[in-house]
């Protein structure tokens, strides 16, 4: 009897977690994110994609996770143009171009800045070492640009800070770009419960959640990468764990949440921005070849 209980019970729940994974259905959201305009498949070397920043309308800057190269990613190439080393190995998770500067960030904290050319590619004289103080354990992982503060938006994948205030939290700092110094506290600091709650309202809770949760562990979300809407003035936060992306006004409130196609999401882990709308999404291989999703901005879809 015991037996037929269990294997009932199984029977019952597998359709059950599988139901539960689906994506909500978008709702006053500008792209169609369960099906790509476009899907770019990576070379070799971007196996490990973690960051990307946009340089003009059809071509990205690329960071992987295992060296110190800034790659050219061409659209309409389908190529990298070129690339350039600039530090010893490491692991590097964010990139952003900022004027005529290009900074990588390393998820350790550090942040390196190089300097374009006339042809918005890298020069040949090295990098800079900027300190960004952040927090002990933090795991930085996004990298993105504020351009009406003027400053970088630097998200921490791991420890937000010490102190009970932080608990149950995940940061994003700021760095100021005139000054070149960070801002110590938080610019924003998002509650990984209001995360949960928000996606069990829109059915997006997963069933494997739910049953890893009980011992405490955070299946939902630690942000992997950032980038700032450039039309709708609103934060885009990426998270690979629970392949989740929550949207942030720029107060700080958590606008939206939402659970990512497994199917289109393998292992998300950059996100930008061009300046029509276009959002790009790159995914790391895991097991076949890494990708840049394409999602064309269409304001109607909130009509």
């Amino acid at each position: 009897m015991i037996n037929v209980i269990r294997i009932s019970w199984a029977v019952a729940v597998i359709p059950l977690l599988l139901s539960c994974d689906k994506p909500p259905t978008s709702i006053d959201f500008s792209y169609n994110l369960d099906s790509p305009d476009e899907v770019h498949l990576m070379p070799s070397e971007l196996g490990e994609i973690s960051g990307l920043a946009k340089i003009n309308d059809h071509e990205l800057f690329c960071v992987e996770d295992e060296h110190a190269n800034v790659y050219r990613y061409n659209f309409s190439n389908k190529e990298i143009t070129k690339s350039k080393a600039f530090s010893d190995k490491g692991d590097f998770e964010g990139v952003e171009m900022v004027d005529r500067h290009v900074y990588v960030l390393k998820s350790n904290g550090d942040l390196y800045r190089l300097t374009m050319d006339s042809s918005q590619f890298l020069k040949g004289d090295g990098s800079l070492k900027l300190s960004t103080k952040l927090p002990e354990k933090c795991d930085a992982e996004g990298l993105c640009y504020d351009s009406i503060s003027r400053r970088l938006l630097i998200a921490c994948k791991g420890k937000a800070g010490k102190g009970k205030s932080f608990k149950g939290k995940k940061a994003i700092y700021g760095f100021d770009i005139k000054s070149m110094k960070p801002q110590k506290e938080p610019v924003y600091l998002i509650d990984v419960n209001e995360v949960r709650e928000m996606r069990k309202a829109t059915n997006a809770y997963t069933l494997y959640e739910r049953f890893t949760s009980f011992g405490g562990g955070n299946k939902t979300f630690n942000p992997s990468a950032i980038a700032v809407h450039p039309t709708e003035q609103r934060l885009y936060v990426l998270s690979s764990v629970g392949r989740t992306l929550c949207i942030l006004n720029m107060d700080g409130d958590l606008d939206r949440v939402i659970k990512l196609n497994s199917s289109v999401f393998k292992q998300p882990e950059g996100i930008a921005f061009d300046s029509k709308g276009t959002l790009y999404i790159s995914n790391e291989a895991r097991g076949g070849k890494a990708n840049i999703s394409v999602f064309y901005y269409n304001p109607k879809l909130k009509e």
